[in-house]
């Protein structure tokens, strides 16, 4: 009878190759989906949020501003909501390209919300409210630019982060010009009773 004998390097190696398919599996590469709902989710919301502000602003009859200040507050306190809902989320330059649509549309309505409060002006005059509008205006404007500077920012460089930057500073300009459409009234009246 012949015995076989294996030089201690093949041994050894026929002892690894042993241990480490019985004991481990291999692992395989897999991609795995971020879930991007804390954007698209907040994006609607917004949009939802403005188009509602924008039919009180719509409907309004001159006098009591209250029904457009509530609106106005709303939209505000849902900024900061979603600002904070995704500061621990980051996206890749493909889910945020789907979010771009959503972005546009978003800076689409805050500009129609912006002619609205422009066309009311006067009536926003003659009711000696035109002072509470700029600043509600500026406390938008301020909570839109944190908003849409924090989706920026989760966003690589690139081209697509370049178009939502884009789309943020449309949106932010706009609120930007229809507080300064307010200045010429933004002095609140001496002995003005609302607090």
């Amino acid at each position: 009878m012949k015995l076989i004998t294996l030089s201690p390097h093949l041994l050894l190696l026929l002892i690894v190759v042993s241990i480490t398919s019985s004991t481990h599996a291999i692992p395989s590469a897999s991609l795995t989906t971020r879930d991007v709902s804390p954007f698209t989710t907040g994006l609607a919301a917004i949009t939802a949020s403005v188009k509602d502000l924008d039919a009180r602003i719509l409907s309004y009859p001159g006098g009591d501003i209250s029904n457009i200040t509530t609106g106005a507050a709303a939209l505000i306190t849902l900024l900061l909501a979603e600002t904070k809902a995704i500061q621990s989320d980051f996206l890749n330059a493909t889910e945020a390209a789907t979010l771009l649509p959503s972005l546009e549309n978003l800076a689409g309505q805050f500009a129609t919300v912006v002619q609205d409060y422009i066309a009311i002006h006067d009536a926003i005059a003659v009711a000696d409210e035109g002072w509470y509008i700029y600043s509600q205006l500026q406390e938008e404007h301020t909570a839109a630019l944190t908003y849409t500077g924090s989706v920026v920012a989760r966003i690589p460089a690139g081209d697509v982060k370049d178009a939502a930057a884009g789309w943020a500073t449309d949106l932010t300009d706009s609120l930007e010009a229809g507080r300064d459409a307010y200045k010429d009234i933004a002095v609140r009246p001496t002995g003005y009773a609302r607090v």
